[in-house]
C-alpha cells in the first residue's frame, strides 16, 4: 500500500533542456537497411494502430485519437518505415504546447519546434535510426522556413545526453519539479529568449484531490 500511495505523496524529476540551430544541420538520412522517412499523412493511420498495440504500455505515450488532435493543432509527425510498417516515429510541436509533468505550457516563437515523444522499435534500435529520422524530419523543417529545434531530456539518460552531444545540440538550461501532496513546484533556469515557460511555481494539484475524494466516496459507500 505504501509503495502504491508514493507517488501520490512525493515524485521529484529533472530534464535538460537543449536547442539545435537548423543553420548548422548537414546530416543526411541515407542507410542502409531500407528504412524510408516520410512526414506523417492520412492513410498511415492503420500502420500506426498496429504498431501502438506492439509496443509495450509504457511505451505508448498517446493514442490514435490523440495523433488527430496533435495534427490539427499544427504539430508536425515524422514516421520510420520498413516494408510499409512504422518502426518509429518523431513529433515536433510548433507554437505552444502543455507539458503534464512539468505543469506547464512551452511556447514556441515563429520558426521555432519542440522535439518530444520519439520512438524506435526494440529490434531495430542501435542502427542509427532515430538520428536518419531526425536529420529528415530537421531538413524539412528547413524546407519550410523553421530556424530552431528545443527538445528536453531525462538528466540521467546517457543514451540521450550522448545522441545530442553527436548531433551538436546545445544544453540551456534544466527544469526540475516537485510533486508534494496535492502540491506541484517548479524550477527552471531558462532564459526568456531561449524559451518562454508559464505555468505559474506553485500550482494546485486538483487531479488528486477529485481522485483522493473519490476514493473516500467510494469507501464510505462500500462501508454503507
Amino acid at each position: 500500500m505504501k509503495h502504491r500511495l508514493k507517488p501520490y505523496l512525493f515524485s521529484r524529476g529533472e530534464y535538460i533542456f537543449h536547442d539545435f540551430l537548423l543553420k548548422d544541420h548537414k546530416r543526411g538520412w541515407e542507410n542502409p537497411h531500407g528504412i524510408t522517412f516520410e512526414r506523417f499523412k492520412s492513410a498511415d493511420y492503420k500502420c500506426l494502430e498496429n504498431t501502438l498495440s506492439d509496443i509495450d504500455h509504457w511505451e505508448r505515450l498517446f493514442t490514435v485519437e490523440e495523433v488527430r488532435a496533435r495534427i490539427d493543432d499544427g504539430h508536425r509527425f515524422y514516421v520510420a518505415k520498413k516494408n510499409d510498417d512504422i518502426i518509429g516515429y518523431f513529433w515536433l510541436a510548433v507554437n505552444s504546447i502543455g507539458i503534464s509533468f512539468f505543469n506547464g505550457t512551452i511556447h514556441l516563437k515563429p520558426g521555432e519546434a519542440l522535439s518530444f515523444n520519439a520512438l524506435i522499435k526494440k529490434e531495430y534500435r542501435g542502427k542509427g535510426i532515430f538520428n536518419r529520422l531526425k536529420a529528415f524530419a530537421f531538413n524539412d523543417l528547413i524546407q519550410n522556413g523553421f530556424h530552431r529545434v528545443v527538445g528536453f531530456y531525462w538528466h540521467k539518460n546517457q543514451a540521450s545526453i550522448r545522441m545530442n552531444e553527436r548531433f551538436g545540440s546545445r544544453i540551456i538550461g534544466k527544469v526540475k519539479y516537485y510533486h508534494l501532496l496535492s502540491l506541484a513546484f517548479r524550477w527552471h533556469n531558462l532564459a526568456v529568449d531561449k524559451i518562454d515557460f508559464d505555468g505559474g511555481v506553485l500550482i494546485f494539484w486538483k487531479k488528486l484531490i477529485r481522485k483522493v475524494f473519490r476514493k473516500i466516496k467510494e469507501a464510505t459507500a462500500a462501508e454503507g
